[in-house]
């Protein structure tokens, strides 16, 4: 019940239109779905406007239409869902995802290309070059020495005569 002293707060639901009231948003709907299924190739579509002014009830509209259609893929892709997101790789994610699931592309095939974009497998070659040890250094120059202190050693047992 409201006090006599309030005002009533209304709050307005920010989803997407279930039905174009007005049918202008229908007509936009309409028109790219035209396009879409007459011309060939593939095609990107954006569609700008304030906020408010019906853009997810159209891509809605056009979406319901369109999935009679098994061959083609409609995939959405929301930016202001991902601000502050590297946007590329965040869509080309949303891109192998969404074809993975309509059954157009191998999911298992592309997951090595997801993680690398996602930057959770990075590919690198690493050279290395072996480096002894001070220990190594110290028994390699102790080797160098040996022959010449093994021949300064006279030997018993083969004395010459001469």
């Amino acid at each position: 019940m409201i006090a006599p002293n309030e005002c009533p707060t209304y709050l307005i639901s920010d989803d997407p239109a279930q039905k174009d009231e007005f049918g202008s948003h229908e007509r936009i709907a309409h028109a790219i779905e035209r396009i879409i299924s007459t011309e060939d190739g593939g095609k990107t579509i954006g569609i700008e406007g304030g906020w408010g002014s019906g853009k997810s009830t159209v891509i809605k509209i056009l979406c319901d239409k369109l999935e009679k259609n098994s061959n083609k893929a409609i995939i959405v892709f929301d930016a202001w869902a991902h601000e502050g997101d590297p946007l590329r790789r965040t869509f080309l994610e949303a891109l192998i995802f969404e074809l993975g699931q309509k059954g157009f592309i191998n999911p298992k095939k592309w997951e090595k290309r997801r993680e690398e974009l996602a930057k959770r497998r990075k590919i690198s070659e690493k050279k290395t070059t072996p480096q002894p040890t001070y220990l190594g250094k110290w028994v390699g120059s102790s080797m160098l020495v040996v022959p010449i202190g093994a021949g300064g050693i006279p030997n018993k047992k083969f004395k010459r005569r001469g």
